[in-house]
């Protein structure tokens, strides 16, 4: 196994380092008719930062495996993209020249390059595995986009490689054959990993209290590095964001009788209640027999409620939840306390969502939209839980992504 891991550095090393050349060979041939651009001392320290900036692309490229094949292709686009907003950043403080051709010729050819060989060796419908007749790999075998056979007898068959749940009691001759699998550098795969990246969620059938309390310790350093940057990302835009919330108060009560705002107690980090602010997107009485979810084409929703919603501008006053502490821009949903009491005991690990600060937008908000009863929010809760899993930066720019995504066609509005 451990020559098979080197392998694939090497390869990936060699994947890059050809990449560097085909890509910037290619951008000076189309645009200066020579491969020969060291030749000119300005053509030699404008190329040679391209080749820095693809360096950095690359590194970056590699540090998003735990995601979908489509999910890596768009984080691929969006870094490349980032990649050359520093690229002519660095031109314009430096006066450098540059060339507006080779500039589109090393975008376009650097992420085909990328495109090709993510293709080639990150799709999974490229690969075959097999698994292992028991546990989350049952469930596996009913998830599309990989080529995947479920095993009747303990024989190793010509494949990429084997997926069994390591959490569950194996028998010997199983054993037997996973070990022989192993001597042979064929590789054996934790079915709890291949789900996580093919679903994006943690099934929650298959975790005992034993895992959670193990895998689920939160980054504090991010934690904090995170609250610290939304902060300051608020109060940088604030003149605009005084001006939306004048606006969408003038309107909001030009609409319908009530006030502005609407204010709701709602469970948070630790399952510490708190205040969460909105704007009124229902009539007053609401909520005069109890609490309800809301549905599709909820009759209490007003005529401007429902473009507030749709496009998530009724969350905006949840900023001064963030500014206080107790919200982050991405995190799980918080619900509402007579929910969440409810769910506790209903839904096992629920509680374990409330392991980082509630968020506007979230893993389990662009994925699954909004719940509306117990079984919608056992689904919800196993992409929450994968979020708390892995909270980072990848993951967070991914949710941005998908929640811009989410407000210019709807997805989940309700």
């Amino acid at each position: 196994m451990k020559n098979k891991i080197n392998r694939s550095l090497l390869f990936l090393l060699a994947w890059i380092v050809f990449g560097v050349i085909l890509v910037t060979s290619l951008a000076s041939f189309f645009v200066y008719n020579t491969f020969l651009f060291w030749n000119d001392m300005q053509t030699r320290t404008f190329i040679s930062i391209s080749i820095i900036i693809y360096l950095l692309f690359s590194i970056f490229s590699l540090r998003i495996n735990r995601f979908s094949y489509r999910e890596q292709l768009g984080l691929v686009l969006f870094i490349l993209s980032l990649c050359m907003s520093v690229f002519l950043t660095i031109i314009a403080i430096g006066r450098l020249y540059y060339s507006r051709s080779y500039l589109v010729y090393y975008y376009v050819f650097s992420f085909i390059w990328t495109g090709i060989g993510f293709y080639f060796f990150k799709n999974p419908k490229n690969s075959f595995f097999l698994l292992c007749p028991w546990g989350l790999s049952l469930e596996l075998s009913k998830s599309s986009g990989r080529k995947w056979e479920i095993l009747k007898t303990p024989q190793l068959k010509n494949c990429d490689g084997i997926i069994a749940d390591l959490h569950e009691k194996i028998e010997p001759e199983w054993m037997r054959m996973i070990a022989n699998a192993t001597l042979i550098n064929l590789p054996v795969y934790h079915a709890a990993t291949i789900y996580e990246k093919t679903t994006g969620k943690i099934s929650t059938s298959h975790l005992n209290e034993g895992l959670l309390s193990t895998y689920y310790k939160v980054n504090i350093i991010y934690f904090r590095i995170k609250s610290i940057l939304e902060k300051l990302l608020i109060i940088l835009f604030s003149p605009f964001l005084i001006l939306t919330i004048i606006l969408v108060s003038i309107i909001v009560k030009i609409d319908s009788k009530g006030p502005v705002f609407f204010i709701q107690d709602r469970v948070g980090r630790k399952g510490k209640s708190f205040r969460m602010y909105k704007f009124r997107s229902m009539i007053i009485e609401s909520e005069k027999d109890g609490a309800k979810f809301t549905s599709t084409d909820d009759k209490r929703i007003t005529k401007i409620g429902n473009i507030l919603r749709k496009y998530r501008i009724d969350e905006i006053p949840q900023f001064f939840n963030i500014l206080k502490g107790e919200m982050s821009l991405i995190g799980p949903r918080p619900e509402q306390v007579v929910f969440s009491d409810k769910f506790e005991k209903e839904i096992p690990f629920y509680a374990y969502r409330h392991l980082v600060n509630p968020g506007i937008t979230g893993w389990a908000q662009v994925n699954h939209g909004y719940a509306a009863g117990t079984e919608e929010t056992e689904t919800k809760l196993e992409y929450d839980l994968y979020y708390v899993k892995y909270m980072g930066f990848w993951i967070d720019l991914l949710i941005i992504l998908k929640t811009l995504k989410t407000i210019l066609t709807g997805f989940g509005s309700k």
